[in-house]
């Protein structure tokens, strides 16, 4: 099954698939919780933004601001410069 479109896994987590995300500030309203699978943040900023309870798979992340945010997050996300 191919999933191209967000939709809600349960009442309070999202589930969203090869989307974009440009220019969006999650230090005043945070990633929702859920699973991001191949999406792409370009010029984002998630300075001092907790991203618990977000699962980040093969997700990139170009001139995005990620100071601040746990190690072991960055370990599993690629980062393009």
């Amino acid at each position: 099954m191919i999933l191209n479109k967000s939709f809600n896994i349960s009442m309070q987590q999202e589930y969203k698939e090869g989307e974009n995300f440009n220019k969006a500030d999650f230090t005043t309203t945070p990633l929702k919780k859920g699973e991001y699978e191949n999406c792409t943040f370009m010029n984002c900023d998630f300075s001092k933004s907790g991203l618990s309870g977000v699962k980040l798979v093969e997700c990139w992340f170009e001139n995005c601001n990620l100071s601040m945010l746990n190690m072991a997050i960055l370990a599993n996300i690629f980062l393009v410069e």
